[in-house]
């Protein structure tokens, strides 16, 4: 995946994150970050579990 600055993501885009496994989405007002917890059922077998949702909402001032 190529290194993107979020102010150039699209409405609905989404990048995923490996450390810490996080989901960020484009929306009209800024992006929301979703988080995801490793857990493992009664098989052994690995799934994610979405542990929060925290929206920030779009501030130019870090633009660049």
């Amino acid at each position: 995946m190529e290194n993107k600055n979020i102010y150039e993501m699209g409405l609905h885009e989404t990048i995923f994150l490996e450390n810490p496994n996080c989901q960020v989405i484009r929306v009209a007002s800024g992006w929301i970050y979703k988080f995801y917890t490793t857990k493992y059922n009664n098989l052994s077998e690995p799934y994610n579990e979405l542990s929060s949702v925290l929206f920030v909402p779009f501030d130019n001032k870090f633009q660049k």
